[in-house]
């Protein structure tokens, strides 16, 4: 499984290259998109650009769950318009603006993170499971990257256990890892994006795709397809709003944006 590459090394901060279209269904390409897409699931995350794994490629995937979606707030998911979608994989993208409306929200990256899961657990020599809780009667795999980490700690605790968040995850010995999972933390920033994008490409057949996306999956595109530019979404942040997942809802400074759409 490739380590996600972080802020500061180059691959990050340079574009990327075109796949060649006969390149596509090769063995190499192949391989590239589906070990991003375990990363991505494994991360976990929304979202993953190829610069991401370091390879310095135009391709990206992204997936986001209604599994994922019932861990955040429902009256935060409504402001996003965040719905879920089916695995996207798209080579070589292209995006294009459909209007003028645009939304601030809080955004984060896991090429800014102190660590990822697989990366924490790839070093500690722990072996890493699938991550699942029971609640409300249904398995549900807790979404590290994609919320607010208070949000699964207490969805951990509704089931009673303080611990932590990582049922599930076990060492190579069986030993439980409980309140492991919430040393990983990370960063996020206001970003302002465009409400409605389209996306064209070439899917991993090498086929011609078309995408259009509003809300939180248009936020999602224009956030991987920046990295194909290498650019950061630091690089696009609303200044005075950069902060740590755990102090994300402090007081905004005096004349920061407030969320919500324009």
């Amino acid at each position: 499984m490739p380590d996600i590459v972080k802020a500061g090394d180059p691959v990050l901060h340079e574009p990327a290259r075109e796949v060649d279209q006969k390149e596509i269904r090769s063995e190499r390409i192949q391989k590239i998109i589906d070990d991003m897409v375990k990363a991505m699931r494994m991360s976990p995350g929304v979202g993953l650009a190829a610069p991401q794994i370091g390879i310095p490629l135009r391709i990206i995937v992204l997936e986001d769950t209604a599994e994922y979606i019932g861990y955040a707030p429902k009256d935060e998911t409504k402001a996003q318009d965040r719905r879920p979608f089916d695995l996207l994989v798209i080579v070589n993208p292209k995006l294009k603006k459909k209007s003028n409306r645009t939304a601030f929200f809080f955004e984060g990256c896991l090429s800014l993170y102190f660590g990822s899961m697989m990366d924490i657990f790839a070093k500690s020599g722990y072996v890493l499971t699938p991550i699942h809780h029971k609640r409300e009667g249904g398995n549900k795999r807790i979404d590290i990257t994609t919320g607010r980490m208070r949000h699964y700690k207490r969805a951990y605790e509704e089931q009673g256990n303080a611990g932590g968040v990582a049922q599930g995850l076990k060492g190579a010995k069986g030993k439980s890892l409980a309140g492991f999972a919430l040393l990983v933390d990370g960063f996020r920033a206001i970003v302002e994006r465009n409400l409605d994008v389209e996306v064209t490409g070439l899917s991993r057949d090498g086929q011609l795709i078309k995408v259009d996306a509003s809300g939180w999956q248009a936020r999602i595109l224009q956030h991987e397809c920046d990295h194909l530019e290498g650019t950061l979404y630091v690089d696009k942040m609303v200044p005075r709003t950069f902060r740590t997942v755990e102090n994300l809802d402090l007081p905004l400074a005096e004349g920061c944006p407030k969320l919500g759409s324009r």
